[in-house]
């Protein structure tokens, strides 16, 4: 880095890199796009080396770019971190957390959070997880989202993730359902009919997904991409479903529902917790990681 180089001025370039737009840039730094403007070409002149070039409507990053943005995006989060942290942070002082959340993490830990006491003048902002996994971590990348509860791993060298948590699955049938008791066997299994829990991403079961060996085909009554739609319809007819364990012990009476054992050698889904690494140092991304980790259930 060259010596005269203005730290404020690599910051703007960052979140011109990312959002690849002067715009967005001088929205989320609060500031104008002239000022976004100049403060590249001021760089620019810093540096001795074109930055971004004109495509189209917008702009697209040069090579010195995409090198200065990977040599120096670790570094200098790791500079604004340790500034922000010359003050300890304090949970009364106002502050509201963004966090992506697939279905069973959403249902575990809003209410968990809603009636947390010592949540200070935090707030967590809990959104659903979106179709694919690039849009998770556009969402991280860019700011809008501090943390992501998914079960998407984080093979991006920009994240951090770990295992946080993972749930068993069960079959879930009708509580007066005619002909399953208290287990089936894998016969009766093929031979019902079901309801199938699939992934958005990868439109495979959950079944399919989570059992070791390779399922025969089912008979299939419909599919959803909802473990509560997937409640409802069960409630109201003879089919099979597989969901996770913790939101059917929990609404089985609301629905009228009776749990069964899965009949197959399965894994339990593995939720993951991922994070951009330019947070790893914050405190207040430390205090919502190890808030979350308190909220978690003895039994998970």
């Amino acid at each position: 880095m060259l010596p005269n180089v203005d730290l404020n001025l690599l910051n703007v370039f960052l979140e011109v890199y990312r959002f690849q737009s002067f715009t967005l840039a001088a929205e989320s730094l609060n500031m104008t796009q002239p000022g976004v403007s100049g403060a590249i070409k001021r760089l620019r002149e810093q540096i001795g080396a074109e930055l971004f070039l004109r495509e189209g409507r917008g702009i697209t990053p040069t090579a010195t770019a995409v090198k200065l943005a990977n040599d120096i995006e670790v570094g200098l989060t790791l500079i604004n971190n340790a500034l922000k942290n010359i003050d300890s942070f304090d949970a009364q002082s106002a502050h509201q957390f963004t966090v992506i959340a697939d279905e069973p993490a959403m249902h575990l830990f809003q209410s968990r959070v809603a009636h947390d006491t010592s949540m200070g003048n935090c707030s967590i902002k809990f959104i659903p997880s979106p179709a694919t996994d690039d849009e998770i971590f556009n969402l991280l990348n860019f700011q809008k989202a501090d943390l992501a509860i998914d079960i998407s791993t984080a093979d991006n060298t920009a994240f951090a993730s770990k295992v946080f948590y993972q749930e068993e699955m069960v079959l879930a049938c009708r509580k007066h359902h005619p002909v399953f008791k208290q287990q089936i066997s894998p016969d009766e299994y093929y031979a019902a009919e079901h309801v199938i829990l699939r992934f958005k991403r990868s439109r495979l079961s959950v079944a399919d997904l989570l059992t070791a060996e390779n399922l025969k085909p089912r008979k299939e009554s419909c599919e959803v991409d909802s473990i509560f739609s997937m409640m409802a319809l069960l409630s109201k007819n003879n089919c099979l479903g597989l969901l996770t364990k913790n939101i059917a012990k929990e609404q089985a009476q609301n629905f009228g529902l009776k749990l069964i054992p899965f009949p197959f050698e399965s894994s339990p889904m593995r939720h993951q917790m991922i994070w951009h690494k330019r947070n790893e140092q914050s405190l207040p991304h430390q205090w919502l990681r190890n808030k979350l980790t308190d909220l978690l259930p003895n039994n998970l």
